[in-house]
């Protein structure tokens, strides 16, 4: 359900404002009607002088709040200097305008003592006074709203800016690595090279598709994985594994593109492993998380990486889904990278 906004200015709003207003200013007034009506001593002149008490009050706080939210500010530009003589000097009218309607008015609906003039023009000064308060608190609050927004517009600005940087940084970071595998295959076995250039090729037409993209399916990132499997797999043969126990009903989540892909080539990297030991990577899916894991089975030698590739994930991770990627390290290097429910259903 929506909640009530009761800082809205719309026209109705601030009707429903100066109504209960009225009823608050008017409170022991209409506690003292009743009570006159329920032991049958109300008249027509107790009515009228009740019914108009309230009509003055509402009126009187609706046309300010009216004035002042949505008339005033047509009446001057945003550059001019001096918008509060303005402001004072319309006010002045306006209050000036209701104590001559009341003074005249009250005449005609009851016996009105011209004699207590005083007391009643110190009493619509307070209900003029309330009414200018409740108008600044509205005013204000409208005011921190449109701060807020456009708060919140220059950091999804900047949001956006950071993800296109980062999403700058992945496709290098990918060519960088790909292009030192192919250089050691070229040095390995010619053949395997040229295989690993055209599944290079096809995950590249892969990627541009969708270098603008900030999410895709998992559906879609797996189709590119068989494909990087088999990159590695020219490589390694059997002695690196990637096995994906995903169900149905989850290849429809949303991930950054080349999350997985990112997930394995560290595994690969960063890993030692042979026939006699070879490496498996689960992928599975938790608790709305892409859980990716692999006994730590370090290399010991040195590993060329530009360090950008976690560091880039988890940034991407916390701008995208507000959430943050999960890492953990004891016998397994286990990383957990959160999901986002699609709106269309996978079929």
């Amino acid at each position: 359900m929506r909640k009530y906004d009761f800082y809205s200015d719309t026209i109705a709003n601030l009707a429903l404002i100066s109504f209960v207003y009225a009823q608050f200013i008017n409170a022991n007034n209409t506690i003292a009607f009743i009570h006159d009506l329920t032991r049958g001593m109300g008249d027509v002149h107790a009515l009228l002088k009740w019914l108009f008490g309230v009509l003055m009050v509402f009126f009187t706080s609706w046309i300010t709040l009216m004035f002042n939210l949505h008339f005033l500010p047509k009446l001057y530009s945003k550059s001019e200097k001096h918008q509060w003589v303005k402001a004072i000097l319309g006010n002045i009218l306006l209050y000036t305008s209701f104590v001559l309607v009341f003074y005249f008015s009250a005449q005609y609906f009851y016996a009105f003592d011209s004699e207590k003039v005083v007391p009643h023009f110190f009493g619509w000064t307070v209900v003029y006074v309330i009414s200018m308060l409740i108008y600044n608190a509205i005013r204000h609050q409208r005011i921190s709203k449109l701060e807020q927004k456009e708060k919140e517009i220059l950091i999804t600005e900047k949001l956006k800016s950071e993800l296109n940087e980062i999403k700058a940084v992945i496709n290098p970071h990918f060519l960088f690595n790909s292009l030192n595998t192919l250089n050691a295959l070229i040095k390995i076995d010619a053949n395997k090279a040229s295989k690993f250039t055209t599944h290079l090729s096809r995950l590249y037409r892969y990627i541009l598709s969708n270098r603008n993209k900030d999410l895709i399916t998992l559906q879609e990132e797996l189709f590119f994985i068989n494909d990087y499997v088999q990159l590695i797999k020219i490589r390694y043969k059997n002695c690196f594994n990637v096995e994906v126990d995903i169900a149905e009903q989850h290849l429809g989540y949303l991930i950054p593109p080349l999350s997985l892909q990112l997930l394995i080539e560290n595994a690969e990297k960063h890993n030692s492993f042979t026939e006699e030991s070879p490496l498996f990577v689960t992928v599975s899916v938790e608790n709305e998380y892409l859980v990716v894991s692999h006994p730590l089975m370090e290399r010991t030698g040195h590993v060329n990486s530009t360090g950008n590739g976690l560091s880039s994930l988890t940034k991407r991770c916390r701008i995208l889904f507000k959430r943050d990627l999960h890492i953990i390290r004891n016998k397994n290097f286990t990383v957990k990278v959160p999901l986002l429910k699609s709106m269309i259903k996978n079929k």
